[in-house]
């Protein structure tokens, strides 16, 4: 009996179903084996597709943002030839000497108001586009640069205003005696009478020594602590010339918070953010401000680097 159940568990269980036994694990093995292969070749297969997709968004979004700057340097392009258009005709403006008013050391915009009894009274404004600095006594060639300023206005008014603009303040001087300041400013509060713009790099940068060709330059100001609290961005500046003789400045400025709200309204899928940064890996405006810290250590799929700044996307 004993004999018979050594023969039973030798040739039936060691003989038999241990083949088989081991055909079930080796199949089990290989079955594992190619599905932790196949899960790595798809992992790997989704991450190539989803990395091309954010390159491709990164891609697009910086075209869309590059397009706002272009248009800007379009607009400064287009205010630039009509200021200069309204300067050479400086000597056909009617000099209108009523419109300009002395207030506090600035010889100011105010055309007299007409009151109810019919007599014509001066108030002091409290803004103005057109003002001058540097000047004690107005005469003709004052006033005809003063009155070729003042029909920019609408003009300057449509580019600020105009929805999606990148924008936001639109200014031209002719050399450190006149200048023209769109929204209006007040003259008595934010400068000075004796103010010579000249000496700024905004104004030199441009100048024929500067730059000969005449281009359009962009100067940052978002490093400067005085622009961060303005939220400024930095200026698009081109110069202004009369018949080959350098003029002035005509310039826009660019506020960091309506580049952000460019990027706010960018559709990007999986929850991913935008950042534009610059160069030196500086946080110029994120798609989401509650998460910078957390974008900033992200490792982003890809940057596409326009033409001053790198546009990331993390997800």
């Amino acid at each position: 009996m004993k004999a018979l159940k050594t023969l039973i568990l030798r040739h039936f269980f060691v003989q038999a179903l241990l083949p088989i036994f081991l055909i079930e694990i080796s199949l089990i093995l290989t079955l594992f084996l190619l599905n932790s292969y196949q899960s790595q070749q798809n992992k790997e297969a989704l991450e190539g597709i989803t990395d091309q997709a954010f390159v491709e968004i990164a891609h697009q979004t910086a075209m869309r943002l590059n397009q706002h700057f272009s248009q800007a340097e379009n607009s400064l392009k287009q205010l630039t030839e009509t200021s200069e258009s309204f300067l050479l005709m400086r000597n056909q403006r009617t000099e209108q000497k009523q419109n300009f008013q002395t207030y506090h050391g600035f010889f100011q915009y105010a055309p007299p108001h007409t009151s109810q009894e019919g007599f014509h009274s001066f108030s002091e404004p409290k803004s103005t586009t057109v003002y001058t600095t540097n000047v004690q006594h107005l005469k003709h060639y004052d006033y005809s640069i003063l009155n070729s300023l003042l029909p920019l206005e609408p003009i300057a008014k449509s580019i600020v205003e105009t929805e999606g603009t990148l924008v936001t303040n639109v200014w031209i001087n002719i050399d450190k005696q006149y200048a023209f300041s769109y929204p209006p400013i007040n003259p008595y509060r934010e400068l000075r009478p004796n103010l010579d713009v000249t000496k700024f790099p905004f104004y030199y940068s441009v100048d024929p020594k500067h730059n000969p060709s005449k281009k359009t330059h962009f100067i940052p100001l978002y490093k400067e602590d005085w622009a961060i609290k303005n939220g400024e961005l930095g200026t698009y500046v081109k110069p202004i010339y009369l018949k080959q003789y350098f003029l002035g400045v005509a310039g826009f400025t660019l506020n960091v918070k309506e580049i952000a709200s460019v990027i706010n309204h960018l559709e990007l899928p999986f929850e991913a953010r935008a950042m534009l940064i610059d160069e030196n890996n500086r946080l110029i405006a994120s798609s989401s401000p509650a998460a910078i810290k957390k974008d900033l250590t992200s490792t982003p799929f890809t940057r596409c680097i326009p033409s001053r700044w790198t546009i990331t996307v993390v997800v």
